[in-house]
């Protein structure tokens, strides 16, 4: 699914995007023999991220309306999360890492450095949203720590509430 990068439209417009890519998913999925009740959502990198936010975020009125919300056209059923930071603001995060004269990819996509206004920081992070209500997620991560940011955190929440949850490293 092709959504908006920060150079066109800064966050939250990817996500969105990807929330009305589910609703249109779902509205014709019996016309390519797919089945409205079964989707998953996966990416990598960046994407991994939006679509776990997606995944913890399809069931509340979060980037849409309480209306879209109940009627369920945003829900997912499994998340694929392959290197996706789960948590910007985390001691194993290495986003907003700032070189003087250029932004990071994380700072231009949420407008201004945490430092300055950490709440789409916390807003964009999967863990600030993870819950009961999270469906299964699988990880196939690298061993490079700082795609585990949040990570931890996660699984003990999915765990808590009995949800499946595995990790390939």
């Amino acid at each position: 699914v092709q959504y908006r990068l920060s150079p066109e439209a800064p966050y939250p417009a990817a996500v969105a995007d990807l929330k009305q890519a589910i609703a249109w998913m779902r509205a014709h999925a019996t016309s390519y023999n797919g089945n409205p009740n079964q989707i998953a959502v996966l990416g990598c990198s960046a994407g991994a991220q939006l679509a776990t936010l997606l995944g913890t975020t399809h069931q509340k009125p979060f980037y849409t309306t309480e209306t879209d919300t109940r009627n369920g056209q945003f829900s997912v059923q499994a998340i694929v999360n392959l290197d996706g930071v789960l948590a910007f603001i985390h001691p194993l995060s290495a986003e907003g890492a700032d070189k003087p004269g250029k932004p990071s990819a994380a700072t231009r996509w949420l407008g201004l450095h945490h430092s300055q206004n950490p709440q789409p920081w916390i807003e964009a992070s999967p863990l600030t949203h993870a819950d009961s209500l999270t469906p299964p997620t699988l990880f196939i991560n690298s061993q490079h720590p700082r795609f585990h940011a949040g990570r931890d955190e996660y699984l003990q929440i999915l765990q808590s509430h009995g949800t499946y949850t595995h990790v390939h490293t």
